[in-house]
């Protein structure tokens, strides 16, 4: 829908890169984190819950970009702010100063510490195969404390239409890659297909937990959940994951 006069700005690794390229009466500017693309962040390091990288770009010399979040997904969105902002006239540096400033919206991978000890990233404002990947990534990233777990809460994915089966197994398949130590799931029978992947993928049937609701994952989750452990909690909006984190810091 782009005419000539604006821009498309996206991923330079994203699987539809070059179609959407190919589509775009506008100009492109792309973005990337360790690969080619107009610009692009490198020498990503990840220290106490935040993500620090240098970028460069259709600009002179190398900017440092430093985003508050423990999501590296996050430095993307990041570089996709920066390439809006530079388009329309902003300094690069000014841009990535103001970047150093952002907090997480309510629910939106926020780092809470419960009642037991352990700390939350509560991530329940909503959920889709991609952002469930890289919530997954980053509590991988999240170092429990001596003798501490990961535990993975995930709550079912609304809204997929078809691909609501292949969804919820492509999650399956990340988290037997990633193997967190335990994992919770919240929702019915999309929430078996996702389990049915992590187990054919290798993950131990041992180490899940079943709830067919919110409510009743609230009223067990204490159970689980034990000081130094790093809990993820995601889901759709839907499902009410929120109540979890509300029973973990509360």
């Amino acid at each position: 829908a782009l005419d000539a006069s604006g821009v498309a700005i996206y991923p330079s690794t994203d699987e539809f890169a070059t179609e959407l390229k190919a589509k775009s009466k506008a100009p492109s500017l792309t973005v990337a984190l360790d690969a080619e693309a107009d610009i692009r962040a490198t020498n990503l390091k990840f220290t106490s819950g935040t993500w620090d990288a240098e970028v460069t770009g259709p600009w002179d010399g190398t900017i440092s970009l430093h985003v508050p979040s423990p999501g590296r997904f996050n430095v993307q969105n990041a570089l996709l702010a920066l390439a809006v902002a530079t388009h329309v006239g902003v300094e690069p540096q000014a841009a990535a100063e103001a970047i150093k400033g952002y907090q997480p919206g309510s629910m939106r991978l926020e780092t809470l510490v419960a009642t037991s000890g352990a700390t939350v990233l509560s991530d329940c404002y909503n959920a889709a195969p991609d952002s469930m990947s890289g919530a997954l990534e980053t509590l991988m990233q999240t170092a429990p404390a001596t003798g501490g777990k990961r535990i993975a809460v995930l709550g079912e994915m609304r809204e997929l239409g078809d691909f609501a089966d292949e969804g919820h197994a492509l999650v399956g398949r990340a988290i037997a890659k990633l193997k967190p130590e335990m994992l919770v799931l919240v929702g019915a029978e999309k929430m078996r297909k996702m389990s049915a992947a992590a187990i054919a993928g290798g993950f131990p049937l041992d180490n899940i937990h079943y709830f067919d609701s919110s409510g009743q994952a609230t009223a067990g989750i204490k159970f689980i959940v034990q000081n130094g452990d790093v809990v993820l909690v995601k889901g759709s909006r839907g499902v009410a994951m929120e109540s979890i984190v509300e029973a973990l810091v509360s």
